[in-house]
């Protein structure tokens, strides 16, 4: 059964020191690669791998980094809503992704991913981003991101209107985030 893990890293811009750190974390040696595609024979295009100690571990996995630049101006239209909690700067939701077939390295790969996270989050941070409280996209945040990261401010109003709203608690049944 294969396992994964979806990561939000909210950019401002995809500047080359970001881009640069998104390549840097999901590059894979030219020499592992081609071994990886001479003994699979499936594809000239080679996995993106995070380290050569994940192959070793897993030869199943797949790294992926999706860079999304929508228009700046994303978020200008509309009222307030919760998500994003401020909607006076744009981030790109850029998001990673670990897939793997082997469960017992599902802490293993949530080490990865949080390592790989924080590195492009550094790298924004170090190219003069004001990303230090930018809002993650809920769909591609880690299990154990709090609710604030996701929700910001709008939090308490969010609690706030469940309380009143759901008073079976029919949300508490679904997996996922809970206020």
């Amino acid at each position: 059964m294969p396992s994964g893990y979806y990561s939000g890293v909210p950019v401002i811009r995809y500047s080359s020191a970001v881009f640069d750190a998104f390549v840097n974390q999901t590059n894979v040696s030219t020499f592992l690669c081609e071994l990886l595609v001479s003994s699979t024979m499936l594809t000239r295009t080679c996995p993106q791998l995070w380290g050569e100690r994940l192959l070793h571990l897993n030869t199943t996995f797949t790294i992926v980094a999706t860079l999304e630049p929508f228009d700046s101006g994303l978020f200008s239209h509309g009222s307030g809503s919760a998500y994003p909690p401020d909607r006076s700067q744009a981030f790109f939701p850029s998001v990673l992704l670990h897939s793997w077939t082997d469960a017992s390295l599902d802490q293993t790969f949530a080490r990865a991913i949080r390592k790989q996270t924080e590195a492009i989050h550094n790298a924004a941070l170090a190219d003069g981003q004001n990303v230090s409280h930018a809002a993650v996209y809920v769909n591609n945040a880690l299990p154990d991101t709090p609710l604030k990261d996701i929700y910001g401010e709008n939090l308490p109003r969010l609690r706030k209107i469940r309380a009143e709203i759901d008073l079976e608690d029919v949300m508490g049944l679904a997996g996922g985030f809970k206020f």
